[in-house]
């Protein structure tokens, strides 16, 4: 997720949750909280609880957010999606995604038409290394076959979803559990950053192992004690060697149609 896109995101999550868009351009968002994004966004639980106490209506906070680094506001701060305001976002979506189930929304005059279950699972990976890299991955995986789909949420994008299961539709029972399903996405999507970031592995093996010498001929000729040497190698693993934190976003069954999945697969 780029910061243009991020932007929209906010802009949507927020609206759909009634929350008051007061002010934004496409750089800049000001937004007037419900009670309940108050409550898990701005860490203000003696507040509420005093007024909920008192029997007194207590007031929403506003928030100001930038998506541009080089807008210059007179308030709000800059988000990016490792901030912690977006992890936060995130962690809602995720736990008020945790049971979603929507089916497509279909016309048909057959009577009897099969949605197909595919499990989907939006990831948001961290690259640790020379350089950090944050990437968000959408992956759908059909629960009757194994067969897995990125990019899934721009695939599924136009489709009308909905909560509810129409008369003349029916589900197809899944033949692959979700948490099967679960370890086979993430083992494929880090397979997938191994090889798709091989120099990127390389050039932070190589910048950590120069990193690692030099500390080690410094504490070799004692201009390094031992705990600094533990505390300084420590530093450069942690800041250079390569690694990828994948974190759950969210996920959920979504079932389709026959039709659908064709044209999901065949891309």
């Amino acid at each position: 997720m780029n910061q243009v896109n991020l932007h929209s995101f906010l802009i949507d999550f927020f609206t759909t949750r009634n929350a008051t868009l007061e002010e934004h351009n496409d750089h800049f968002i000001k937004i007037r909280l419900t009670k309940e994004l108050d409550i898990q966004l701005m860490n203000r639980p003696f507040y509420w609880q005093y007024r909920e106490a008192m029997n007194i209506p207590g007031e929403p906070l506003t928030l100001s957010l930038i998506t541009n680094k080089e807008y210059n506001a007179s308030e709000g701060q800059f988000v990016h999606i490792g901030s912690k305001i977006i992890q936060d976002i995130f962690r809602i979506i995720q736990q008020e995604g945790r049971n979603t189930i929507l089916y497509e929304k279909i016309h048909t005059d057959e009577v009897h038409s099969p949605l197909l279950p595919w499990y989907v699972l939006n990831i948001h990976a961290q690259l640790q290394g020379w350089q950090q890299k944050e990437i968000t991955f959408s992956i759908g995986i059909l629960l009757t076959t194994g067969s897995m789909r990125f990019e899934m949420m721009e695939a599924i994008d136009s489709l009308r979803l909905q909560q509810e299961l129409n008369n003349y539709v029916y589900t197809v029972p899944s033949i692959i559990s979700k948490e099967r399903a679960k370890n086979w996405i993430i083992t494929e999507l880090e397979q997938r950053i191994i090889n798709g970031h091989e120099l990127y592995s390389k050039e932070s093996l190589k910048l950590y192992e120069n990193e690692m010498q030099l500390s080690n001929r410094l504490h070799q000729s004692d201009q390094q004690t031992d705990t600094t040497y533990q505390h300084v190698t420590k530093q450069i693993e942690e800041r250079l060697y390569p690694s990828a934190n994948l974190n759950l976003i969210n996920n959920g069954l979504i079932y389709l149609s026959k039709s659908t999945t064709r044209k999901i697969l065949s891309v």
